[in-house]
């Protein structure tokens, strides 16, 4: 169906206030996914307080353009393309995309990414794909906690040691001083 020029205009707005709230994006291509397997991605980036959005490349750059994006890969791409969209890291994102390509696609992940960006710096596909094998900033605040907490844990067992030694060795020495 075409568009005219308020609607397309409209999407443009819609597009470019997503764009300038958003922290990252991730560009993935979306040829041969079947739409069942979409709506399946959909559900998951739900999860994840974020969508995917299918739009036409011309009203994409446009909106790039209009949110303050430095570099417009979209003209150079064969494939049709959507975006993610997320006001978080692109950590759990790029972590989704690859749980969603292994097991629904039955592809690998650079297959379907074609890369993104992070506080409106564009990143090639082979650095953005990087990002799903980092772990997420909640793996890093448990592995923080943890670490912090683990002297503690380890003085508290060491004390509780060292306070039976002293019982045995008192009761030793009851038991030596006896006979």
């Amino acid at each position: 169906m075409a568009l005219n020029k308020t609607q397309k205009k409209e999407i443009i707005d819609k597009l470019t206030a997503i764009l300038k709230e958003s922290h990252s994006l991730a560009l993935v291509n979306i040829n041969g996914i079947k739409n069942n397997d979409l709506m399946k991605l959909k559900a998951s980036l739900c999860k994840l307080e974020t969508n995917i959005k299918v739009v036409k490349k011309t009203l994409m750059n446009i909106a790039l353009k209009n949110a303050g994006y430095d570099h417009i890969p979209l003209e150079d791409f064969k494939f049709n393309c959507a975006i993610i969209p997320s006001a978080e890291d692109p950590i759990n994102i790029m972590k989704t995309l690859n749980s969603f390509a292994t097991t629904t696609l039955k592809k690998k992940l650079i297959e379907i990414t074609a890369g993104g960006f992070v506080k409106k710096n564009y990143l090639d596909q082979t650095t953005f794909l990087q990002f799903a094998y980092l772990p997420s900033a909640e793996e890093l605040y448990a592995k923080l906690a943890f670490s912090l907490t683990c002297p503690a844990i380890k003085l508290i067992m060491d004390l509780k040691f060292l306070s039976g030694l002293k019982l045995v060795n008192a009761l030793k020495t009851l038991t030596i001083q006896k006979t």
